[in-house]
């Protein structure tokens, strides 16, 4: 239990980078990530209470014996994920599911934050429950026109619905991201992992007061860069 900052590592070729097993008040920020699943959170008993994941950036990589994903959320009460960049991921970029429900090692997720976030190049979120109301995702970029994932032809899944196409679809279904957007981000170089934004990115001015990080346009700019 923190406080613990986990802040400006290089993570590679393992199977989990990140494990939160019934730890809380974590800051994991500015880090990056491939080759391997970014975030896995489970407890046995001790909430995952109160825990940061911002301005990180995760891709998928390459060469890699195994399946490449983003952040499992089984266990994340009042927790903020913000400002981060995952891209190309096998099956999500988020997994959430309320983990009071008879999931192994989950917990809590009440009031739950995921914003101002680029989810691109794979299946952006995969729910595999119905989710407390105070769980908020907003303000995100979504893309994805089909890719080498092994999902890589949709954009989301919804336990009890399947998968969907369409950020309208996603809305419509569920309330959420009523204010994201769907398009390419735009990133300097994404073969070479420079995920930095370029001029005309729909991910630029499009986010929510979050991190009071400061920014540099009429609001923050999706994603772990800010466009200077």
């Amino acid at each position: 239990t923190g406080p613990i900052t986990v802040a400006g590592n290089l993570l590679w070729d393992n199977g989990t980078h990140f494990e939160v097993y019934g730890a809380s008040n974590l800051n994991i920020t500015g880090n990056v990530t491939w080759n391997g699943q970014v975030m896995e959170t489970g407890t046995d008993g001790p909430a995952c209470d109160g825990n940061r994941f911002t301005r990180n950036v995760g891709y998928r990589g390459a060469g890699f014996d195994g399946s490449a994903n983003g952040l499992i959320l089984r266990c994340a009460s009042n927790m903020l994920v913000a400002h981060n960049t995952l891209d190309g991921f096998d099956q999500f970029a988020l997994d959430i599911v309320d983990g009071t429900t008879g999931v192994a090692y989950g917990g809590s997720i009440a009031n739950l934050r995921i914003l101002n976030n680029v989810l691109s190049g794979g299946r952006a979120y995969s729910i595999d429950s119905v989710l407390p109301s105070s769980v908020r995702i907003d303000y995100n970029l979504l893309y994805n026109t089909g890719s080498t994932a092994v999902y890589g032809d949709h954009l989301v899944y919804i336990k009890g619905i399947g998968n969907l196409d369409t950020l309208d679809a996603f809305r419509t279904r569920t309330g959420y991201d009523a204010h994201g957007r769907f398009g390419d981000p735009r990133f300097v170089n994404r073969a070479a992992g420079d995920y930095r934004l370029t001029a005309g990115s729909p991910a630029v001015d499009a986010g929510s007061e979050v991190l009071g990080d400061g920014h540099t346009g009429a609001a923050p700019d999706l994603g772990r860069f800010e466009l200077p």
